[in-house]
C-alpha cells in the first residue's frame, strides 16, 4: 500500500489511477508523521522502513520491514517497492500502527518517525537504502485564496524528485 494522509476521496481516486500500474495501492490511512519518542537513531534489523514519496501537510509513504542492517546500509521489504532499479528516494524510520493480517495480501498501516537516508536500489528481491545518502526533493507550497471557509489555507509538502513520479506526486498534492 501507498499510505496517504492529508488527501480527500477525489485525490485518493486520482492517485489510484496514477500509481496502481506501478504496483502501489493508495490507501487513505496513516502515512503522516509521528513523534520520534523512543524511536531508534538508525535503522535496525526487524524495524520499520518508510519510503517517503511526499511528506508534510500531504503525505505518501510506503512502509515495510528492515531485514538486515550492515553499517549505514540496510536491506528490507523482501520484495520491490516499484522494481525501479537504481533510484534515489527519501527514506525514514517508520512506526507500524496496525497490521492487516491476511493469507492473501497482508499490509501495514503506520507513519514516518524521522527522515533518514535514501533508497538506492529497488530490486525484485528487496530494496536497499543507505543512511548516509540524501535523496533529492523539492518543496510544494500552496496558498488557497478566494475559497469560502476552507479548512486550511496554507499547505506545505516536500516531494521526492524522481523523473517518472514527481509530476504525478505534485499533481496529487495540488
Amino acid at each position: 500500500p501507498l499510505l496517504m494522509a492529508g488527501v480527500g476521496d477525489r485525490t485518493a481516486a486520482y492517485a489510484k489511477k496514477l500509481f496502481s500500474d506501478l504496483g502501489l495501492e493508495p490507501l487513505q490511512a496513516g502515512g503522516g508523521q509521528g513523534k520520534a519518542d523512543g524511536a531508534p537513531a538508525h535503522f535496525v534489523d526487524g524495524g520499520s522502513l518508510g519510503v517517503t514519496l511526499v511528506r508534510g501537510d500531504v503525505s505518501m509513504l510506503g512502509l515495510g520491514t528492515v531485514t538486515y542492517v550492515e553499517g549505514t546500509k540496510a536491506v528490507g521489504f523482501g520484495h520491490p517497492m516499484m522494481d525501479a532499479g537504481d533510484t534515489a528516494l527519501p527514506t525514514a524510520l517508520g512506526r507500524v500502527l496496525w497490521i492487516f493480517a491476511s493469507g492473501q495480501h497482508s499490509s501495514k498501516v503506520g507513519e514516518l518517525v524521522k527522515p533518514l537516508g535514501a533508497l538506492v536500489q529497488d530490486r525484485q528481491s528487496s530494496v536497499v537504502l543507505d543512511e548516509s545518502k540524501v535523496a533529492p526533493t523539492f518543496s510544494v507550497t500552496i496558498d488557497v485564496k478566494g475559497a469560502a471557509n476552507p479548512p486550511k489555507t496554507h499547505w506545505q509538502s516536500v516531494v521526492a524528485e524522481e523523473r517518472f513520479l514527481s509530476a504525478s506526486l505534485s499533481a496529487s498534492v495540488f
